[in-house]
């Protein structure tokens, strides 16, 4: 999952590692996006360039067996911290939120963008 570090892939998710890790298969990401997810060499690996993607690589096709216990990580990492049940009260009390805003935002979007009127 190479992404390079500008404004726009820094916007992205995760969502990549998430269904790799789902699928116990080892993500290989760069540090945009995935640094702050990614437990490097534990959930999956972090490449900051080709060189260290290159050994990586290299590693495992000679150690195949190292791959197995870090997807199985990544995949427990996934079922402590990212399940829908542990995400549920905090986006229902966002999306409150933002409804009892609803006249406020609408407002100001319509101040930004009046052709909306």
């Amino acid at each position: 999952m190479p992404l390079r570090e500008t404004s726009f892939n820094l916007q992205k998710s995760d969502l990549k590692f998430i269904e790799a890790a789902a699928c116990e298969v080892v993500a290989i990401a760069s540090p945009a996006v995935y640094n702050n997810t990614i437990i490097d060499n534990v959930t999956g690996h972090i490449c900051a360039n080709n060189s260290q993607l290159k050994k990586l690589l290299e590693y495992h096709c000679y150690h195949p067996e190292t791959l197995q216990p870090v997807a199985q990580q990544a995949r427990k990492w996934c079922q402590t911290n990212r399940m829908q049940y542990q995400q549920t009260q905090e986006r229902l009390d966002w999306y409150l939120k933002l409804w009892n805003k609803r006249e406020q935002l609408t407002n100001e979007l319509l101040k930004r963008v009046p052709e909306l009127r």
